[in-house]
């Protein structure tokens, strides 16, 4: 159960923490109802690389310890999270997570979209996102 997206890329949207139209954020246009048709132009493909540089800059220290958490976890939830925190000393307020936690879900989005453009450097993205 959940909200996906699928197309040039593919993944679910994170529940309760990512909204359908993140694909906005590195400069795709909506195209269609229902289902949210998106479309990144090759040439504008560097929308996509500001976007991951935006998303990364405002995580800050959270992307470490993001990536730590999601490398060694598979699923989440606010007490296990919160504990990884404090159990591994970060000098981050625990309790701020779900606004960072926004912005790595986002950067996942984006790291999906750079990838299928350095694998189809003269191609459009295009995927659909489920509402």
């Amino acid at each position: 159960m959940g909200r996906y997206y699928e197309g040039g890329i593919e993944g679910k949207f994170w529940f309760a923490v990512q909204s359908s139209d993140d694909g906005e954020f590195f400069g795709a246009k909506e195209m269609g109802a229902n289902w949210i048709d998106y479309c990144v132009d090759n040439e504008d493909k560097n929308s996509v690389y500001k976007g991951i540089k935006k998303c990364e800059k405002r995580l800050g220290e959270w992307l470490i310890i993001f990536d730590t958490f999601f490398n060694e976890n598979n699923a989440y939830n606010d007490l296990k999270i919160e504990e990884f925190i404090i159990n591994n000393h970060y000098k981050v307020n625990a309790k701020d997570y779900r606004e960072k936690l926004e912005w790595y879900a986002r950067l996942s989005m984006g790291k999906k979209m750079e990838t299928f453009f350095k694998e189809n450097p003269d191609d459009d993205l295009c995927f659909i996102a489920e509402l």
